[in-house]
């Protein structure tokens, strides 16, 4: 997305939106709404896949975590040990994406 996009390709993006602007700006009010309409529409799409991959992941990791403590409340050392390793490797991966909540 362009929001994640280094500042450099930012900056080259710049005088194309400027020339989308104006383009923008004579277009007859009918073809303006429907563009503006396709656009919002692209960016929700865009938020809903987010939303979609975070719920993934998060529900990945509720699922570990409840197997977790099932583990350890059944007095399983090896099954939470395993379960716990799996936990943090998951944690890891998922906070190098940075796809990881701030709250764990």
């Amino acid at each position: 997305t362009a929001k994640n996009a280094p500042p450099d390709q930012l900056d080259n993006q710049l005088p194309f939106k400027r020339q989308l602007l104006n383009a923008a700006k004579n277009l007859p009010p009918e073809q303006l709404y429907s563009l503006l309409s396709y656009k919002r529409q692209e960016l929700n799409a865009e938020r809903h896949n987010d939303v979609e991959e975070s719920l993934q992941a998060a529900t990945e990791r509720d699922n570990i975590t409840r197997k977790y403590f099932r583990a350890l409340l059944a007095g399983d050392a090896r099954t939470s040990a395993a379960l716990f390793q799996d936990l943090h490797k998951l944690i890891k991966t998922t906070a190098a994406s940075g796809t990881v909540a701030s709250h764990i």
